[in-house]
């Protein structure tokens, strides 16, 4: 069977995106909403996708997975299912940072200057800059950082539009500011963008490491924990 095939896979919040696309163009697709069953959903997603394009895991020439910043949980689960099929059928895999994403995704439909303001933890976004459509550029640096952080760089730039999980859950937090807050769809990626993009990244063999950029709580909170399984 040819191989002509992308599997795109998106785990990073709280939605999953699984899709099969070729040359930039979906062939199938579907998404759903979960938490904490990546690791039964994401292979079901996958076989479901191949089923709607008639096709099998022998059609795969590469594999796209999006590798952070997000969900500890949904990123690892992810990336070893792709790396797996990855390394079981010799098919090349790309990582995707999920803040460049989201901003590709949103300057499908806006322009001007776009602030990502994604939950880390509580008082605590990953937040990065940029300014587009043509080109897309970063204007600051991807970081992470507390909520009057995020407040101060947002502040220094006129008219920015602001998105992601972070205005969600901390509304009031960008009230008296003078920025544009994006209608909650720019939060996630389309599945026609995450296939778009899936087209300019680069792919090899090497396995991608996980976008994590802040200790998982359970190491920040391991010497409470090994003292209350009475290890310490």
């Amino acid at each position: 069977m040819e191989k002509t095939l992308t599997l795109c896979v998106n785990s990073a919040e709280d939605i999953i995106q699984v899709a099969l696309t070729r040359n930039g163009n979906l062939y199938s697709a579907v998404e759903t909403k979960s938490k904490k069953k990546g690791i039964v959903l994401i292979p079901k997603m996958i076989k479901q996708c191949l089923e709607l394009a008639d096709s099998s895991i022998e059609s795969i020439e590469k594999i796209a997975c999006v590798v952070g910043p997000g969900s500890f949980t949904g990123l690892r689960i992810s990336l070893s299912i792709l790396s797996a099929i990855s390394i079981t059928k010799n098919i090349p895999i790309g990582a995707i940072n999920y803040i460049d994403l989201l901003a590709y995704n949103s300057f499908s439909f806006l322009k001007g200057t776009i602030f990502v303001v994604q939950y880390a933890k509580i008082d605590l976004f990953y937040v990065q800059g940029f300014s587009g459509p043509d080109p897309i550029i970063p204007i600051t640096d991807l970081s992470v950082i507390n909520a009057s952080q995020t407040r101060d760089i947002i502040n220094s730039y006129k008219k920015a539009q602001v998105l992601g999980s972070g205005v969600r859950r901390y509304p009031d937090l960008f009230k008296d500011m003078d920025i544009t807050i994006l209608d909650p769809i720019y939060d996630r990626p389309s599945i026609n963008s995450l296939a778009r993009y899936a087209e300019k990244i680069e792919y090899s063999t090497k396995i991608p490491n996980p976008l994590y950029l802040r200790p998982s709580d359970a190491e920040e909170n391991l010497d409470m924990i090994i003292k209350n399984r009475g290890l310490g």
